[in-house]
């Protein structure tokens, strides 16, 4: 369209300098135009308007080729209609978590969506990439072969072997794989990884050695121990990966200077009728200067704790707490951390333990801490510790600790994909109605997915005492039935036969 860069030229230069007149008009429509000027600016537009509606009436459509393939016959059924219905509603109103709601329950009942609201979700898959696995569920065989009609909805790329993949994707589809294949099997990944890391970018590097911190293990050692890289980023992740693996050689070190820090002292209590067990610190142990080339800091920001005390706390955060079971000689993890709780100078250290339980994964210390941790321990470390458990364990001990942290352990539920059981929800609910200027109508709108429906004959319970809350709690209220119950009728459309 000449005439369309032509004006694009005067918008440009100004009107003051380049004025646009009916000359500059494609002749077909220059002619025909009865034209009075009037000031340079209003005739710009008059005549860009005039520009702009001959250029939509005269042009063509795309081309498009014939379809001469059909969709493969679909193996499962559709959901009702009813429910076809409720998404429509849903996609309308923008009730983005309602819809991922309905995506759970049409795969759960093993369903597809009917043809007919298949365009609005593959536009949805467009927009909001975390909806896309469950979207492609449920599109069916219809949905794919939409996808290769219209580029536009070509978000399932055509599928790739791995090596394939690996050689030649993209950098999110390279490390997809890689996350997936360490998994599956962390030999083959690392293999994979060996046989191109001479040629990767820092970038890619530093993201790949990230993935592999997710799934350390010793295997792993060998190679990461060996590898020389001269840019400080890649060298820093190569250090963190390491301090993740319990028999590297950082961590050897780390434990090295422990042992020489912490020692089992046993004496004489009570006019010496009892022994006496206690831990020894010795801060000022030596610390060689190679620990800290690995990310320990020698200077606290803490005026509480002293240089020294927090290097040492460093160090316990980077050891398996196991470590500590056997230097201490001690039968189980309850026993260390009785014995650490026992004096302040002590017990200084146990958050770090909390650290290291939840960088090591090692669940029997995560419970023991949970169980046994004081106060002081567990309004440090709770969230840490709870984001270690398996869900089922988690939510169980969300309900035992909720009123110590409820922010921080509301705001760690709100990750799970998982419904929260009744007692919880409704102690949550309890919690966030008394604080109605922090937990709005959009935090319900995010935490209805995780509520279960059976909480909906509860909400009238959850009014707060204070008076100038309650006007605030209604509107939030209603919109807390809205939502649940429209859960509860997805729950009867999925349900329903067609």
């Amino acid at each position: 369209m000449k005439h369309w860069e032509t004006i694009q030229q005067h918008a440009m230069l100004g009107t003051a300098r380049a004025p646009f007149t009916i000359a500059d008009l494609p002749a077909a429509i220059a002619g025909e135009l009865a034209w009075t000027p009037l000031d340079a600016e209003e005739d710009f537009l008059r005549l860009a308007s005039v520009a702009w509606q001959y250029g939509q009436t005269g042009g063509l459509p795309p081309a498009v080729s014939a379809v001469n393939s059909a969709a493969v016959p679909e193996e499962k059924p559709y959901c009702p209609l009813q429910a076809t219905g409720d998404l429509q509603s849903l996609v309308e109103d923008e009730l983005y978590t309602l819809v991922r709601v309905w995506l759970q329950y049409c795969q759960a009942a093993g369903q597809l969506a009917r043809p007919e609201i298949l365009p609005a979700l593959l536009d949805m898959a467009v927009r909001r990439p975390e909806l896309r696995p469950m979207i492609m569920a449920v599109a069916g065989n219809r949905g794919r072969w939409l996808m290769r009609l219209n580029p536009a909805w070509r978000i399932d790329p055509p599928a790739e072997d791995d090596d394939t993949v690996w050689q030649t994707g993209k950098p999110e589809a390279r490390r997809a794989l890689l996350a997936g294949m360490r998994q599956t099997d962390a030999a083959r990944a690392l293999v994979l990884l060996q046989s191109t890391w001479a040629t990767e970018s820092v970038a890619d590097k530093v993201a790949f050695l990230n993935i592999l911190q997710t799934h350390a293990a010793e295997a792993d050692l060998p190679w990461i121990e060996s590898l020389q890289e001269k840019g400080q980023k890649v060298t820093a992740a190569i250090t963190n990966l390491l301090k993740h693996i319990p028999g590297s050689k950082i961590v050897a070190a780390y434990q090295d200077v422990l042992r020489q820090a912490f020692a089992l002292r046993t004496g004489k209590a009570l006019l010496g009728m009892l022994n006496k067990t206690s831990v020894a610190v010795e801060e000022a142990v030596a610390v060689p200067a190679g620990i800290f080339t690995t990310g320990i800091e020698k200077l606290s920001s803490d005026k509480r704790v002293t240089d020294q005390q927090y290097i040492l706390i460093q160090l316990a955060m980077a050891v398996p707490p196991a470590f500590w079971q056997t230097h201490l000689q001690q039968a189980d993890a309850r026993a260390v951390i009785t014995l650490l709780q026992k004096e302040q100078h002590t017990a200084l250290y146990l958050p770090a333990l909390a650290d290291a339980a939840a960088t090591f994964r090692d669940l029997v210390w995560v419970r023991a801490l949970l169980d046994h941790g004081d106060e002081a321990l567990l309004d440090s470390a709770i969230v840490l510790l709870l984001r270690a458990l398996p869900v089922a364990e988690r939510m169980t001990y969300a309900a035992r600790f909720l009123k110590q942290q409820p922010q921080g352990i509301i705001a760690l539920l709100l990750e799970q994909d998982e419904p929260w059981d009744l007692a919880l929800a409704k102690n949550i609910i309890a919690y966030t109605a008394s604080e109605v200027y922090t937990y709005n109508r959009t935090f319900y709108r995010q935490a209805v997915h995780n509520i279960p429906v059976a909480l909906l004959s509860y909400i009238d319970t959850f009014t707060p005492a204070e008076e100038a809350k309650k006007p605030y709690w209604r509107t939030h209220a209603d919109e807390l039935y809205r939502l649940i119950s429209w859960k509860e009728q997805l729950q009867r459309s999925f349900s329903q036969t067609n």
